[in-house]
């Protein structure tokens, strides 16, 4: 199953929709998901996700939810378990010399030509983060979701074991301080929007 076929829409119409149109319709299967960082699963199969994520119980974790909100936004992206795993920020996506890289996520969107890493957000824009607690990821973990920047908020759609909205995917306003007070290292791609 896609991410567009739970509303009966065809890929065609699909692919045609402004990129928030894509987003909204791809997280629209999350609603009713919990957080879980050792088992997350999607509501979907898209781009080179592993077949078993879709037969895991009804959690998600945040790296698994953005993969799947942008392979599903993408579906003509040659995705591939590389992309895949840098999405997820899998610990082998780090250097060898011991000293983390922490932008998997954002070189894989850049590989795929459906992102482009900036260094502030860009109102009126969708962007993918990948933020870290600490200056040396892994260490004090990460954290990936979508953010799209107005002039003076963000709006950030994430999968989060906290928030006032519940555990699971929930969009929530912020401003671009409460993340670089929150995230030592943030790393950030503007999303295409074709």
């Amino acid at each position: 199953m896609t991410a567009w076929e739970p509303i009966g829409m065809d890929g065609t119409l699909y692919r045609a929709l402004p990129l928030a149109s894509r987003i909204a319709i791809a997280a629209l299967p999350f609603l009713g998901y919990r957080y879980d960082e050792q088992r997350p699963g999607v509501p979907y199969l898209s781009g080179s996700m592993p077949p078993a994520r879709a037969e895991l119980p009804r959690k998600t974790a945040c790296s698994t939810f953005t993969a799947a909100l942008l392979m599903a936004v993408y579906p003509d992206a040659p995705w591939t378990l590389r992309e895949y795993g840098d999405l997820q920020s899998f610990r082998d996506r780090f250097d060898v010399g011991g000293f983390p890289l922490g932008d998997a996520p954002i070189a894989a969107v850049e590989r795929m030509c459906v992102g482009m890493q900036v260094d502030r957000f860009m109102a009126g824009s969708w962007h993918l983060v990948q933020g870290w607690r600490r200056p040396n990821p892994p260490g004090g973990g990460g954290h990936a979701f979508l953010v799209y920047a107005e002039d003076h908020h963000l709006m950030v759609l994430e999968a989060s074991g906290t928030g006032t909205s519940g555990i699971g995917p929930q969009f929530t306003r912020k401003v671009e301080e409460d993340l670089h007070s929150r995230y030592a290292l943030v790393h950030i791609a503007r999303l295409a929007d074709g």
